[in-house]
């Protein structure tokens, strides 16, 4: 239990992110998300079986009470979606799951969009700063992944594959089609691991700063 602290890293890097925007005064319009919520046991508690209904109407069934983070962060990209009509993109991150480290150590962050421009940005920003991200797959092949009997969507899979990529294809659906959207799994990253102590990291901001950097300098 000791890092699971560490579980608040993606809302603190948004903040962080965004303190960093205004300390280098960067002209550029982003609005910063803080999905949050207490992670702790209490009469209202979801349960095995409970259907949870998001702000864009989509219902998810809990059969993984473990995987609350995408619930939370599924709610906070549909709100931010219909916040403003002139969106560019929206960039989601967190320390959604332990299998993205399975996948890819603690070096790289996983990537995971359908937008194949924001995924060569993103990489290109990565391999920049020295805050690298890695793709992984996202497309109708995980539908299955996330099939419910009860409601639209079921929150893990039940079969316990593909994990980091099902709960991608999970957040995906509260995103308009028509928003470029990615999605930084950060839970191998967000801690540096030193001395048998973890500390946050502070990635991926040198990633999303680079972005934002490279972004400006292409519309200047």
């Amino acid at each position: 239990m000791y890092t699971m602290k560490y579980d608040m890293c993606g809302a603190a890097n948004v903040l962080g992110l965004m303190l960093s925007i205004a300390e280098l005064a960067l002209p550029v319009r982003v609005m910063g998300v803080l999905a949050l919520a207490e992670n702790a046991i209490g009469p209202d508690a979801m349960q095995p079986g409970s259907v949870a209904r998001a702000c864009n109407g989509m219902t998810v069934e809990i059969n993984n009470t473990d995987a609350e983070g995408r619930l939370v962060l599924s709610d906070a990209i549909a709100w931010a979606s219909q916040r403003h009509a002139q969106t560019r993109y929206i960039i989601d991150l967190a320390t959604l799951t332990g299998a993205v480290v399975k996948a890819l150590g603690y070096e790289l962050s996983g990537l995971m969009t359908q937008d194949n421009a924001l995924r060569s940005a993103l990489t290109l920003a990565g391999e920049q700063s020295g805050d690298e991200v890695w793709s992984l797959p996202l497309d109708a092949r995980l539908k299955k992944q996330t099939e419910s009997a009860i409601a639209d969507l079921c929150n893990t899979p039940t079969n316990n594959a593909a994990i980091s990529a099902s709960a991608a294809w999970l957040l995906h659906h509260f995103c308009p089609a028509d928003i470029p959207w990615a999605h930084l799994d950060v839970s191998g990253t967000a801690l540096w691991r030193e001395g048998g102590k973890s500390v946050a990291s502070g990635r991926p901001i040198p990633l999303l700063m680079q972005h934002l950097l490279n972004d400006l300098s292409l519309n200047s």
